[in-house]
């Protein structure tokens, strides 16, 4: 337990109160499975970010990873955990995963994917990596003061060219109480100094990126924190997550970031309307650059 809170308690409560503020923020973590009935099997392709004409640097490498909240109040689905497995990709980032979500993974993915890592924390704090390149280094980073969620913080290795991910779930526009109202103010400063603390496990000189539920939109505190630092952002304006409500709105916002530094160009990068999750996953393909 950190600071003896039960983060996963406070979310669910949470999203009883998140409709008084439908206008001005989104939540982050589901209170059931279903998500309101938003369920899709299909990959239906959202907008997309503009694909990059391929850069003037020699190109050593391709890398293509998904970044995806999977919601932890789900547990374990067999149609997003087959999605994973059908999108084209070298790496997948989770946030919200649990023992649950691992053993499904670890099932249907091992041969897939052969190098995994899971990191199990209180409530929605779970993270995890699936890669078909071999993880060098692997470190957790527990949260600041205040923080609810640790960060995991990953080197891959892409051919002859290790690269840096960095996946986080950020804190939620919430307080401890579960009080909208009074975390949609503070809970600001929270996410900046999770971010200053888990940027300071980043080496400066390897191609990085940094990935998951930042928890704000591209105008927050942790991602102008990161584009201060020289990190580039790989979305245009796109919706990452929605939430159908009782009064028959659904609410959408941009929670969910891919942002990159280094030698590495952005190629092309999509949202994709699939899964339960009341997150969808992110899929960014990047040139590794010599």
């Amino acid at each position: 337990m950190v600071c003896g809170r039960n983060p996963g308690k406070v979310v669910l409560m949470s999203r009883c109160c998140v409709v008084l503020f439908a206008l001005t923020i989104s939540t982050s973590c589901s209170r059931n499975g279903k998500e309101g009935g938003q369920r899709s099997s299909m990959l239906l392709f959202s907008s997309r970010s503009a694909t990059i004409i391929p850069p003037k640097n020699t190109i050593t490498g391709n890398l293509t990873l998904i970044s995806w909240n999977v919601n932890f109040g789900i547990q374990s689905d067999a149609s997003m955990v087959k999605t994973m497995g059908k999108i084209p990709c070298d790496a997948v980032f989770l946030q919200e995963t649990t023992p649950l979500w691992e053993a499904a993974i670890k099932r249907n993915l091992s041969t897939l994917f052969p190098h995994m890592r899971f990191i199990h924390f209180q409530g929605a704090g779970g993270l995890a990596v699936l890669s078909k390149h071999p993880i060098n280094q692997l470190a957790t980073i527990l949260p600041p003061p205040r923080g609810w969620f640790p960060a995991m913080a990953v080197t891959l290795q892409v051919g002859k060219t290790p690269v840096q991910v960095l996946n986080v779930h950020l804190h939620p526009p919430f307080n401890n109480r579960g009080s909208v109202v009074k975390g949609y103010f503070t809970s600001k400063s929270i996410r900046l100094r999770e971010i200053e603390k888990y940027y300071k496990s980043l080496t400066e000189k390897l191609p990085t990126i940094v990935v998951g539920d930042f928890n704000e939109e591209k105008s927050g505190s942790a991602v102008s924190f990161l584009r201060k630092k020289g990190f580039s952002t790989s979305l245009n304006s796109q919706n990452t997550w929605r939430w159908k409500t009782s009064f028959y709105l659904t609410l959408r916002s941009q929670l969910d970031h891919v942002l990159y530094r280094g030698k590495i160009a952005l190629k092309d990068s999509r949202v994709i309307k699939t899964g339960q999750s009341d997150h969808l996953p992110v899929v960014a393909s990047f040139y590794l650059l010599k």
